[in-house]
């Protein structure tokens, strides 16, 4: 399926105004892309609702993402929140996962490998790889 810009999208903006960690993060999805069924709490389920089905716009419909303020997301959602954000998954996960999380909060902390905000960009551009209609602009 083409990204073109004239194909009929549902159309969603994500303003990094609206929250400065991945929890407010999570409350801002559910806003904007829920029908309130089911909340969003990971980003497996952030992808859910982007596949569409059980948000606001069907399976695979196509739909556009502006993504506003994105300079003061990439700092929110930077080294520190990703550092926050995996030692929590370390206090959760397998123990055979430990390894590699205490590896990546490692990388974190002397600001090098991906950020929290690099994954959520991550999860848009794979759906893209996956033949989904997703078209993303990013705008400070």
């Amino acid at each position: 399926m083409s990204n073109d810009e004239n194909v009929q999208r549902y159309e969603y903006i994500i303003n990094g105004n609206e929250f400065s960690n991945m929890e407010e993060f999570y409350k801002f999805v559910d806003k904007t892309f829920s029908d309130g069924e089911e909340p969003c709490r990971n980003l497996d389920a952030f992808v859910d609702y982007l596949r569409g089905g059980f948000g606001k716009h069907k399976y695979n419909q196509p739909i556009k993402i502006t993504w506003t303020n994105t300079t003061k997301s990439k700092t929110d959602l930077g080294y520190q929140e990703t550092i926050n954000v995996l030692k929590k998954r370390l206090a959760k996960c397998h123990p055979s996962n430990r390894d590699n999380i205490q590896k990546k909060i490692e990388l974190a902390e002397k600001k090098e490998g991906k950020t929290i905000f690099d994954e959520i960009i991550d999860c848009i551009n794979d759906l893209k790889d996956d033949g989904f209609n997703v078209l993303l602009i990013l705008q400070d």
